[in-house]
């Protein structure tokens, strides 16, 4: 087929393995379904004339078979966005397991209270602790920690110590935005992670009833922190306003100067409430000070500096505690942190996964240069040193522009794990469906005769969509749509509406072929 002119990249779509020994009439319609669904796609790139200027990719490709039946552009490294995260949760179900499970333990070292993580991003997460049954809080959680250390321990704590050393030290990668270093996506990584690093600011204009327009609001803080002032300094320049829109926004001095110096800007609407998430700095002293507060309030002792602030430290390279004595350990199971990571997209989950597979690799602290080693490597494993060498692994979550991916890199990628036994599994359960998570927004009023899973990608100038199509008799593609290079709000939507039409198209395709037998799995690639 001519590939059409005003697209960046020619058209391939692969023959269709073992067709030769199948009789006639079984030919015909699996080539006129292949014809249907290559039109389609072609129709809906044609039909979204204002992303001439940008680069496309587009992959399709039968599961399991990994025969390919539609590429335009599918082996042009591009920008993935989050994309990149089904390479990194998929690397670490491969390298640590569906049934993994990250653990932080809290406990007595003789007089000196000891956390030891091994780079869990979901300890304290609310999204995780509001399904346990009942719901907890953050604070609930860091009371039970406290309660158990004060019971197994004595009443005064010559120090505590903070045990990250599963990773490095290098916690804000080079490649993300400077400028938004204080965002929840883009927070700080640490072998101890609390609260997705993360401080939550609730303002609100107090007693709405009673509120007057230019006053400063108030400001709740979760976790509570009782030190405001010590060990974290809070400036509230926001003011509250009776009419327009609620505008407030908080700050955080980042780079060389990087501190737990916020500052809350902005209107806050009377009658409106907002909970603002800024990333904190150094999340394991975060941590620590936020536990020394709790162990005080129970009465057990915890050394401070002249400025009030709790005493926390890091070990040394070789320290070891040898007579560490477990009081509590906070756990959790690789299904809750794959969920967050593809369909929540949080970031802080990827990079905890890139960086741990690189520990279990290499027993050494896991850091973002080995853990892109470690995928790179399962890559060359199992789809060929092919893939390898046009793929550029930056981080584990897309946020950076480093990060280079071809759509039929994905594909292979989603094939692969999709026939691995247990794995498949575990993979496609961590994606969203429409309606839920990041694609709680996409596919509105569109319907759907098979099963969707797939991961959105944004960063600006960015938007990709990869996932899988799912019949319920047992027929199933891998697709990736890449958008690069959008420079306007019309671009994002057509692009958005790109994704959908092609994953339509694929749903259509699907709903006409014959449920998948023994006797015509080979002839239908799979």
């Amino acid at each position: 087929m001519r590939p059409d002119s005003r697209f960046r990249y020619p058209v391939r779509v692969a023959g269709l393995p073992g067709l030769i020994a199948v009789a006639f009439l079984l030919f015909v319609p699996v080539f006129a379904s292949a014809q249907t669904l290559e039109s389609r796609i072609e129709a809906a790139l044609r039909a979204k004339d204002s992303l001439r200027s940008t680069t496309i990719g587009v992959d399709v490709r039968r599961v399991p078979s990994g025969e390919e039946i539609y590429s335009s552009g599918g082996r042009s490294p591009m920008i993935p966005a989050s994309n990149m995260k089904l390479l990194t949760t998929g690397a670490a179900l491969r390298v640590l397991g569906p049934d993994a499970v990250f653990e932080t333990k809290f406990g007595w070292d003789g007089d000196r209270v000891v956390i030891i993580g091994d780079g869990d991003p979901g300890l304290g997460d609310p999204a995780l602790l509001d399904r346990n049954d009942p719901p907890m809080t953050v604070d609930d959680q860091l009371e039970r920690i406290a309660r158990a250390l004060a019971k197994a321990g004595p009443r005064r704590a010559g120090e505590i110590v903070l045990d990250d050393r599963m990773f490095d030290g290098n916690r804000v990668h080079p490649g993300w935005p400077v400028d938004q270093l204080n965002k929840w996506y883009c927070a700080e990584v640490a072998g101890l992670n609390f609260h997705t690093n993360v401080l939550t600011f609730y303002l609100s204009a107090g007693d709405d009833r009673n509120a007057v327009a230019g006053v400063t609001p108030i400001v709740r803080l979760e976790p509570a922190v009782e030190g405001v002032g010590r060990w974290i300094s809070i400036r509230n320049k926001a003011k509250t306003v009776s009419k327009g829109r609620h505008t407030a926004w908080v700050a955080r001095a980042v780079g060389k100067r990087a501190a737990n110096e916020f500052t809350v800007f902005g209107d806050v609407r009377i009658g409106a409430s907002a909970g603002i998430d800024a990333a904190v700095h150094d999340p394991p002293a975060f941590l620590g000070s936020l536990l020394a507060e709790h162990l005080e309030a129970l009465g057990v002792a915890v050394p401070r500096d002249t400025e009030g602030r709790p005493v926390v430290r890091r070990p040394s390279v070789n320290e070891r505690f040898e007579g560490f004595k477990p009081a509590a350990v906070v756990r959790t199971a690789m299904p809750d942190i794959l969920k967050r990571a593809n369909t929540n997209s949080q970031n802080l989950y990827a990079e905890a996964l890139i960086k741990r597979i690189a520990y279990e690799v290499t027993h050494e602290p896991g850091s973002w240069q080995s853990g892109a080693a470690v995928i790179r490597m399962l890559i060359t494993d199992d789809l060929g040193p092919e893939y390898a060498n046009t793929t550029t692994i930056d981080d584990g979550s897309g946020l950076s522009r480093g990060n280079r991916v071809a759509p039929g890199t994905l594909t292979a990628w989603l094939v692969d794990l999709a026939g691995r036994p247990g794995i498949g599994d575990a993979f496609v359960a961590s994606l969203p469906e429409p309606g839920e998570g990041t694609l709680r927004r996409r596919f509105r009023g569109d319907t759907i005769r098979n099963h969707v899973y797939a991961k959105s990608g944004s960063i600006n100038g960015v938007r990709c969509l990869s996932g899988y199509v799912m019949s319920d008799n047992g027929n199933a593609v891998a697709f990736s749509v890449m958008v690069n290079d959008i420079t306007h709000g019309g671009q994002i939507r057509d692009a958005l509406e790109l994704h959908e039409g092609v994953v339509l198209a694929i749903d259509s395709w699907l709903s006409t072929l014959p449920a998948k037998t023994p006797e015509t799995a080979d002839a239908l690639g799979g």
